[in-house]
């Protein structure tokens, strides 16, 4: 592209893009550095990146709609590591895989790989001004990444530089079915239009999500270059395998690993280049190189950088207190005694059989609960789940797989569930739970000081009733629950690599973690230093605690540091010791006597040494380390093989439903006929009517012949359309709506907390809801549309005059002064929703018809919802089950018990079902 200009000109633009030399410490030695410095001053990618005019910039909507437009900066940090990154490639390029390198990053950095890309092609793109092609790739070759974060697209799409997007001078692909296909977020009317720039002498980006199990064995074109993103959740399990095939594919392998993740680091342990970015090699950056002035971070551009993390790694004055619970010795035996039974339940070859799994999740979520289980079964009830003591008894019914294990099962099995259910009738009968009490006094201590507290649990039900069983047991007001968030391990994991900007002013000030982490979600172990977290310990959890945080805190990581500094830049390893240790985190432990279990408690014998020794087993560590199934229920066969006779409170479990006749449509399987599935009579549904283009809300007795009934394939308390936007490419819009939203959430469960009465059933409670807005003002005219809002089944109210009702009844200023914004969001989003209806209509019109015809759907487009917004249709297929209705029997009532409600039931298993008692004609 330079290959026109005349020398002269050549000059003048080489020295208008000469980098800013790094610089170390007067304390320190130059010379100990003296080659990444010397290659820091050659490296004019990185030259152009600092550059005012020819620098990148990202453009993108905010709330107003207006597009607001950031340069990408870089701090001292970016431009150590960008010149890491270069030497590394060098040595790649000059013998294969010599450079390969993998660098450790925090999650909010999640655009890094867009960064590490740009720099190299921008290094090619330079070379035309030099007498060398070192730097150059490979006729057409390009740069791979395979990452699951399809937030990196949306980047990609919104780079400029001096006023020209990207996207029109070289090639974006993705890779799709083996095949390179051009990326475009526009429609392809719009898409013609656009004339490439692209000469061909620029490497091409490619962005590759391999969400299929098997990797291709050959690529149509040459990557240079891989690199293997690995923030994001989906590749971590088989890390090893995409690096090795990465390493077949390239000449030169970046992998980008999280922090605190053992899979991950297993798999980059062979590369002789590893950078951690933690709070250890920060502490040694800032100790050896010139700290520039930090610029301020923009919204817009912070997940290029890791400016943005800095905060998040700087722990040198961190504050975490353990609260570890001492519970009574009568429940501690029976704890103790449960996993001795579990710890002898393996096989020779070290296996837990199925239903021994089940018990032990059953086990840890009964000791984990930080809600009352009186509260929790009610709560599974009401949602149509099984209860835990239901969960329990059928553990006993899942088959094995062996002999072995049939004979472990006979012996043990009825052992452990008696232990277990003994466990269960203890908590069952306490009006709290040791961890609820724990977090209670917390949150009274220091929610009144206007702190911003954010409450860490395992489990989304947890997270969905957890603050409003704390405004009934604190009795805490609006204002004070509206500084409270309640969230699980999965959404504040996966928030961290969407999120556009963790601003440090929206920081809580505590963050309390009810569980150890899983160990998926370790990386996610991030916080400010002002921030204070207390974390809840159960006392057969100490050992794994004490792992976790070692992980966290440990500098053994300096060590990599050290190879990769030598292997590179020939540093000597001695000058890493000259820094002053970092030893200034303070760890405290504090036993917590729960009060409701020794108040009137006879005392009990017990070894309690020995049961704290007991814990400090390999084989329970490892047990209670296992990844805990967070939304676990019983499948169909289950509920089947289960005894109805012992189902509580039986006349609240029935409901009034119409049988459906369906096809169940499956991509692989194409059509599964004469399925049959219970709806509820006054419930709506997301249904694609077949003379219809898109997708409408609709209740049962509107369906017809061929329409198609839509669900997500995990059955949770969230709408379909709900569902489907958390996984479109996040925005300020997005961020903005989605606030908005939770308000309108929060305000109906406290509706729903204000009106409830265990003496009035769901509808009648609902009735009274609805006859309370329209004396306040509203306009609904449908029971209907108050169990969709209380439910959490519609995120929207068409109606303003609804909202002020709502306000009114509440009697909450602060919500009636919220109104105006909140309602503002709800427009935006109908706006949205139909956009959304109108493209699922389209697709699933499309994947019925290519099911019909065993043609496969193109996968590799994207929905378009305007202000910057996109979804993925692979996505999109992913999560929905199709059902095609091909018969209603409307004019009979079926009395159906919850736990078989909405599920999918083959012919065979319906009589069954009816003989079990789980099914029956309206008796009235």
């Amino acid at each position: 592209m330079y290959g026109q200009l005349s020398e002269q000109r050549k000059k003048q633009a080489l020295s208008s893009i000469i980098p800013e030399s790094l610089q170390v410490n007067k304390e320190i030695h130059e010379l100990y550095f003296k080659n990444l410095i010397d290659l820091s001053n050659e490296d004019l990618g990185r030259g152009m990146l600092s550059h005012e005019k020819y620098c990148l910039f990202e453009s993108i909507n905010n709330i107003n709609f207006q597009s607001k437009q950031a340069k990408v900066n870089l701090n001292e940090i970016d431009n150590i590591i960008l010149t890491v990154s270069l030497k590394a490639y060098m040595l790649s390029k000059n013998n294969k895989h010599e450079g390969n390198i993998a660098f450790i990053m925090p999650p909010f950095s999640y655009a890094f790989p867009l960064l590490l890309s740009y720099h190299l092609i921008l290094q090619h793109l330079v070379s035309s001004l030099l007498s060398n092609n070192e730097y150059k790739f490979s006729v057409g070759s390009g740069i791979l990444i395979i990452s699951d974060n399809i937030e990196l697209l949306s980047h990609i799409w919104r780079t400029s530089i001096n006023g020209n997007f990207l996207r029109d001078f070289f090639n974006i692909y993705t890779i799709e079915a083996n095949t390179f296909k051009k990326f475009s977020f526009n429609n392809k009317r719009e898409n013609s239009k656009i004339k490439n720039k692209d000469d061909g002498t620029l490497p091409w980006i490619a962005l590759y999500r391999a969400y299929r199990k098997n990797l291709p064995e050959e690529i149509k074109k040459e990557a240079d270059v891989i690199i293997v993103d690995l923030v994001p959740y989906r590749h971590r399990g088989r890390a090893e395998q995409i690096i090795k095939w990465a390493q077949e594919h390239s000449k030169h392998v970046i992998a980008i690993a999280p922090n605190f993740d053992q899979s991950t680091y297993k798999a980059i342990a062979t590369f002789n280049n590893i950078i951690p970015v933690n709070q250890n090699s920060i502490y040694l950056f800032n100790n050896f190189f010139v700290k520039k002035e930090c610029f301020k971070t923009n919204s817009i551009t912070a997940s290029w950088n890791i400016q943005a993390s800095l905060p998040y790694l700087d722990k040198a004055e961190s504050n975490i207190k353990i609260y570890n619970i001492i519970e009574a010795n009568k429940v501690k035996n029976k704890i103790r005694d449960a996993f001795i039974i579990l710890k002898r339940s393996y096989t020779k070859k070290g296996n837990l059989s199925k239903g021994f799994k089940r018990m032990k999740d059953m086990l840890i979520k009964l000791v984990s609960l930080p809600l009352p289980l009186v509260w929790y079964e009610r709560t599974r009830l009401a949602e149509g789940k099984a209860t835990l003591r239901q969960l329990i008894n059928a553990c006993e019914k899942i088959p094995t797989d062996t002999l072995e294990e049939e004979t472990i099962k006979k012996f043990m099995m009825p052992h452990l569930k008696h232990k277990i259910l003994e466990i269960y009738e203890y908590y069952y009968k306490k009006e709290g739970s040791p961890r609820g009490e724990v977090i209670s006094n917390i949150v009274r201590a220091n929610v009144s000081n206007r702190n911003k507290i954010t409450i860490i649990v395992g489990e989304k039900l947890v997270a969905q009733e957890y603050k409003l069983w704390l405004r009934a047991s604190l009795y805490l007001s609006t204002k004070d629950l509206s500084r409270i968030e309640v969230i699980t391990q999965s959404d504040w994991a996966r928030k961290q690599i969407r999120e556009i900007f963790n601003q440090e002013d929206n920081a809580p000030s505590i963050i309390i973690l009810t569980n150890p982490w899983n160990k998926k979600y370790l990386s996610s172990f991030y916080f400010l230093a002002k921030t204070k977290f207390y974390i809840v310990c159960g006392f057969y959890e100490k050992k794994i605690i004490d792992y976790q945080i070692n992980m966290v805190f440990n500098k053994s990581f300096v060590k990599y540091l050290k190879n990769a500094f030598n292997n590179l830049f020939k540093v000597e390893s001695k000058i890493w010791d000259t820094v002053p240790k970092n030893n200034k985190t303070s760890i405290s432990i504090v036993d917590y006597k729960v009060t409701q279990q020794y108040k009137n408690e006879k005392k009990e014998n017990s070894p309690i040494d020995k049961i704290d020794k007991l814990f400090e087993d390999e084989k329970l560590f490892n047990l209670m380390e296992d990844e805990l199934d967070e939304e676990i229920d019983m499948n169909i066969c289950e509920q089947i093989s289960y005894d109805i006779t012992s189902y509580a409170e039986k006349r609240y479990e029935y409901i009034s439903c119409v049988k459906l006749h369906v096809n169940k449509l499956n991509e692989k399987k194409g059509r599964i006929e004469e399925q049959l599935i219970f709806v509820s009579r006054d419930k709506a549904f997301r249904v694609k009517r077949f003379d219809k283009d898109e997708v409408d809300s609709i209740g049962p007795f509107e369906f017809k012949r061929g329409d198609i009934l839509i669900r997500l394939k995990q059955k949770e308390r969230r709408e379909i359309f709900d569902e489907l936007l958390n996984m479109a490419s996040n925005t300020l819009v997005m961020k903005w709506i989605e606030l908005n939203v939770n308000e309108w959430q929060d305000m109906m469960k406290l509706i729903w907390k204000k009106f409830y009465s265990s003496y009035q059933s769901k509808s009648a409670i609902y009735q009274r809801i609805l006859e309370e807005i329209n004396a306040y003002g509203g306009n609904i005219s449908s029971v209907l549309t108050i169990g969709n809002w209380i439910e959490g089944k519609v995120s929207l109210v068409r109606d303003e005059k609804n909202l002020y009702a709502i306000a009114k009844i509440l009697k909450d200023e602060y919500y009636t002064r919220r109104i105006k914004s909140i309602y503002k969001a709800m427009k935006e989003l109908w706006g949205i929703y139909i956009k959304l209806g109108k493209a699922l209509g389209k697709i699933i019109m499309n994947q019925v018809n290519n099911i019909s015809s065993n043609i496969t759907i193109n996968t590799n487009e994207w929905i378009s919802l305007g202000k910057d917004i996109y979804i993925s249709t692979q996505d999109v297929l992913e999560v929905l089950e199709l059902l095609e209705v091909q018969q209603l029997e409307y004019e009979k009532e079926y009395l159906v018990h919850s736990a078989i409600l909405e599920k999918v039931i083959s012919k065979d298993n319906y009589h069954l079902i009816k003989k079990k008692g789980l099914l029956k004609y309206d008796e009235k």
